[in-house]
């Protein structure tokens, strides 16, 4: 006759580890589990941030009148075209002078250099 019910001393085909294992119980953690407010309080915090830096932005952000506005470069870069590979011709603005510009890898040329007209936007 066999005996159903099992044995408790390990089989000889199952290794020694497998057994050790299986009789360890599975317990959860009470304070990984969480109560369920954890991941919705999160969002909502994250939600509050966003909206924070979305109002701070809108107001105290780039263009706003709240701060001074930026100082005009001394030199603009009115226009710039590629001739070959490592040649430009650029127009620049530096104060009140407009300069057409050639520069390579190794040199600067200044072909023009006449007094700025003024654009379509500055005129007052």
């Amino acid at each position: 006759m066999v005996d159903s019910t099992p044995s408790s001393s390990p089989s000889p085909s199952m290794p020694p580890s497998a057994t050790a294992a299986a009789a360890i119980p599975f317990r959860s953690d009470p304070d990984l589990r969480g109560d369920g407010v954890g991941l919705p309080a999160a969002a909502l915090a994250c939600l509050l941030v966003l909206a924070a830096a979305i109002v701070v932005l809108k107001r105290w952000g780039p263009g706003s009148a709240a701060l001074p506005a930026r100082r005009l470069r001394a030199v603009q870069v009115i226009e710039s075209v590629r001739l070959a590979d490592r040649t430009r011709v650029s127009v620049l603005r530096y104060r009140d002078r407009e300069l057409l510009v050639a520069h390579s890898e190794h040199a600067i040329a200044v072909l023009s250099d006449e007094a700025a007209t003024p654009a379509a936007g500055d005129a007052a």
